[in-house]
């Protein structure tokens, strides 16, 4: 139960942040979810002729930010279980 509103603050405190990002020294935004980087792909206009590799390399690095919170989880989680 508690679980989720740790999410829930993680997600708004980022936003917050994400508005904020020009303030904001880089290096903290590396360690925050990257919901900016969606926010940004998603603020694109819809006259777009092709995605620019920019694109790409925001939902590789999405990506790559997933897949090592899931693998920092099931470190913990078999760490727990010893």
């Amino acid at each position: 139960m508690n679980t989720w509103w740790g999410t829930l603050s993680v997600l708004i405190l980022t936003l917050a942040l994400a508005s904020m990002g020009k303030w904001i020294a880089p290096v903290v935004m590396w360690f925050l979810p990257p919901l900016y980087r969606s926010l940004d792909i998603m603020g694109m206009g819809d006259d777009l002729s092709s995605i620019s590799a920019s694109v790409y390399a925001n939902y590789g690095w999405i990506l790559l930010y997933s897949v090592m919170l899931i693998c920092v989880y099931f470190i913990l989680l078999y760490r727990k279980q010893k």
